[in-house]
């Protein structure tokens, strides 16, 4: 199980008045990747839940911010939706970051092209390349 550490001492003000803490929805979604990446990056092969819990606090805290920036910079476009621009937009200052981006954008595109190129064709397929 979890470690129960400072965290699960009490509830918080919030908690208290029967709000759920926002980190909580997407708790455990990432444990079992952040402990392989702690291990691959000098952590010990077992971290402890509480280490794996505040990378995992930390991770969504980034995520969350970075799609709030993106959502501000979308909406100051007068655009409904949040696209991979914005994101770019948002990390335009940091070259480290901005060629990150890029790269794992260009890795979907190269992923998505070769299951694309591995995909049977249909019917509705054969009839465009007919026309």
């Amino acid at each position: 199980g979890r470690g129960g550490g400072a965290r699960g001492a009490g509830p918080s003000g919030k908690e208290a008045e029967g709000l759920d803490d926002p980190s909580d929805t997407y708790r455990g979604w990432f444990t079992k990747d952040l402990r392989i990446m702690m291990y691959g990056f000098g952590d010990h092969q077992c971290p402890l839940d509480e280490t794996v819990d505040l990378v995992e606090d930390i991770v969504v805290d980034y995520m969350r911010e970075m799609t709030r920036r993106g959502a501000e910079v979308a909406a100051e476009c007068l655009k409904a939706k949040m696209d991979e621009r914005d994101l770019l937009y948002v990390v335009r200052k940091d070259p480290a970051k901005f060629a990150r981006v890029k790269e794992l954008l260009l890795m979907q595109q190269v992923i998505k092209e070769a299951r694309n190129s591995f995909k049977e064709p249909t019917a509705e397929d054969e009839e465009e390349a007919e026309e």
